[in-house]
């Protein structure tokens, strides 16, 4: 297989852009810094509320605007909030890949197991990585109305969205997300 000068392959995931490889190489240093910092004294890393020299708002915001392209059942609204080589993954544990992989996925869900579906978003926690990269989970709940048909719908409950934004321009876009539902765990 043939990779450009730009993009290099890893394994399981094909060509990846070097704009990626350096947000991914910071990502994978920030995971090790923070077990690391597990072993020392070190306090908490402080969550970011605050605007970056490059972006005017605060990434936090992504996850109220991903809310409400949830519950407007608007895919394209929702993808334009990611980078266009973005990656997401849902509850279900489908992939979909660039930012019309993601309308593409989320226009199949709005129009059939989360047509009805309110999104609430409890709590935003930020991780700094650096000035440009973030990491963030969205702790959510999600309701069907009542006289939801249940065969039809994802049925009610919660989770957590972690997802990976950068500052792209001077506007903060996922890179990535992945959705988890929050089950107990076997006993």
């Amino acid at each position: 297989m043939s990779v450009s000068a730009r993009s290099r392959s890893f394994p399981g995931f094909g060509a990846v852009p070097a704009s990626r490889r350096r947000s991914m190489a910071v990502g994978a240093t920030a995971v090790a810094g923070m077990l690391l910092a597990g072993c020392t004294a070190a306090p908490p890393p402080t969550p970011k509320t605050t605007p970056t020299p490059a972006c005017s708002a605060s990434p936090v915001a992504l996850f109220s605007e991903f809310t409400e392209a949830f519950n407007a059942h608007d895919a394209a609204q929702l993808a334009d909030l990611f980078t266009e080589d973005a990656n997401f993954v849902n509850i279900f544990g489908q992939f979909m890949p660039g930012r019309d992989g993601i309308e593409s996925g989320h226009a199949d869900a709005f129009d059939s197991r989360i047509a009805v579906a309110d999104l609430n978003l409890d709590e935003v926690k930020v991780v700094d990585v650096d000035a440009e990269v973030v990491v963030m989970y969205g702790f959510w709940t999600l309701k069907q109305p009542d006289g939801a048909d249940a065969a039809l719908t994802v049925p009610d409950g919660s989770g957590i969205l972690t997802g990976v934004a950068e500052c792209a321009g001077q506007e903060w876009r996922f890179a990535a997300v992945s959705n988890t539902r929050v089950t107990p765990p076997p006993s």
